[in-house]
């Protein structure tokens, strides 16, 4: 009993010292006057003047707000923020060329409120009603650090099957130059409402999402018994979640947060239900399981390893658009969180299991190499799988019998003798699991690193990257900051 009182002790004590560094970098000069030990100094009180009066400077706040439009992409306009300039052009197979403009409150605006809101137009999609595309999503924040907070967003727009539906993410002009061609995609009308809460290094949350799915560009879907095309597929998911996360601290943005990695796990857990039964269009009653733990390394001197172990589990017979499709990279950037030599939409699954591990030599090979260690250059190695499959019950190759399951999706070749040659682009990983490597250089000028990604497994599969005649070879780049 006295351990344990004294480890509760220990947490409040450690909770009262971080709410007072957070609340210190919050006060007025009043309070400071008033609070201060000792007076400043002739030269220390000349320092602060001369600190405050050049932050009032409009050449200091021009430079300063240019600064933060080329870091963040938005640009400072007193109480709000309007950009991102990465994303006021891009272009993708489906759209053409697409133009966004966003603009959200910062803290001069509210400290317990948050808004956020994009229009965004595609020039040449088909679905001329379609063209016009938007966001809006609204922040309380009951409490920051640890937050207490509840979300409600609606978005309609487009995304490539896999992604990420969070509020305008996904188009960048940097993510439009691809590999290949990318014209399987999905219309989306998604309503979410999040609650998250978070208290000593723990998290939980409940979140409903209402998603309306429809194809876009050259995706289809087509029931595995031969029954007429499908127009779209709708969602009710309920979804409670926890997270460990033990002594995690951030670094603090303006509208997001970074966590500092330290050596405890990361861990998550997950469960979603489906709600079919026709409720709101939904067809399809299924539950899902997601479970994940993150792990970071220290090994000096030999630098730093990230683990990242995840997996899922699908109950309940679902067509393709409601499986886990795995997160493929068509682009020429290096993605953390994609497997960056699969193409989009190239595998799913009803149940997986996924490692990812990246290491960090640091300065441990090239600082013994005379002009490397000037360049402060650092190696870096990693390693991506995932083994999953898709049960009978979903496979449209063996359940036949049912419009609940829908064919793959496959791209028209061409045409012989009047009928069209099409080739399977969605595959399953029954047999054989997805693995690539990486090895590059970063801190390249402080902030780039170049990767060479090499896939070693289902290499017949249709477009698979090449570097030259190297089948399954890539070059990746990325731009990161690393402290």
């Amino acid at each position: 009993v006295v351990e344990r009182n004294g480890l509760d002790n220990l947490v409040r004590e450690r909770q009262i010292i971080r709410n007072a560094r957070e609340e210190a970098g919050e006060q007025g000069e009043e309070f400071w006057e008033k609070e201060r030990h000792e007076e400043l100094n002739k030269n220390e009180a000349g320092v602060y003047e001369m600190t405050k009066d050049l932050k009032e400077l409009p050449a200091f706040k021009r430079a300063m707000n240019v600064l933060f439009l080329l870091i963040s992409g938005y640009y400072d306009i007193g109480k709000f923020d309007i950009g991102p300039l990465y994303s006021l052009f891009s272009f993708n197979d489906v759209e053409g060329i697409r133009n966004r403009l966003s603009i959200r409150t910062n803290k001069k605006f509210s400290k317990k409120v948050a808004l956020v809101g994009y229009i965004a137009y595609g020039w040449k999609d088909e679905k001329i009603e379609r063209r016009v595309k938007g966001g809006l999503a609204f922040t309380y924040f009951f409490k920051q650090r640890p937050y207490h907070q509840i979300d409600v967003e609606y978005q309609r727009d487009i995304k490539a099957p896999g992604a990420s539906v969070q509020l305008a993410t996904f188009d960048n002009v940097f993510l439009s130059f691809r590999r290949g061609v990318a014209d399987l995609m999905l219309y989306h009308d998604t309503w979410r409402v999040k609650y998250t809460k978070e208290w000593n290094g723990f998290g939980v949350g409940l979140n409903l999402e209402h998603i309306r799915n429809v194809t876009a560009g050259k995706l289809k879907f087509s029931p595995a018994n031969g029954s007429a095309q499908v127009g779209n597929v709708v969602a009710n998911e309920v979804t409670a979640w926890l997270r460990y996360f033990p002594n995690t601290q951030y670094y603090e943005g303006r509208a997001k947060r970074v966590p500092i990695l330290n050596q405890n796990p990361i861990i998550s857990l997950s469960y979603t239900y489906n709600i079919g039964g026709g409720f709101l269009g939904s067809k399809y009653d299924h539950h899902k399981i997601n479970a994940s733990i993150f792990k970071r390394f220290f090994m000096n001197p030999i630098g730093f390893g990230d683990m990242d172990l995840s997996g899922g589990y699908l109950f309940g017979p679902v067509p393709y658009p409601l499986m886990f499709i795995h997160k493929g990279n068509q682009t020429f950037l290096f993605d953390p969180g994609a497997f960056n030599m699969m193409n989009l939409f190239e595998f799913v699954s009803d149940r997986y299991v996924a490692l990812e591990y990246q290491h960090h030599f640091n300065g441990f090979f090239f600082n013994k190499i005379p002009f490397l260690k000037k360049l402060k250059w650092r190696m870096t190695v990693g390693f991506k799988g995932v083994y999953g499959g898709v049960s009978k019950k979903n496979d449209p190759r063996i359940t036949k019998d049912t419009d609940r399951v829908f064919d793959f999706p496959s791209r028209t070749l061409h045409e012989e003798n009047g009928y069209e040659v099409s080739q399977t682009v969605t595959h399953t990983l029954d047999k054989i699991p997805y693995m690539e490597a990486n090895i590059g250089i970063e801190n390249i000028f402080k902030f780039i690193s170049i990767d060479l990604v090499k896939r070693f497994t289902h290499l017949d599969n249709p477009n698979v990257s090449k570097l030259g005649n190297l089948k399954g070879l890539g070059l990746r780049t990325r731009f990161a900051v690393r402290f």
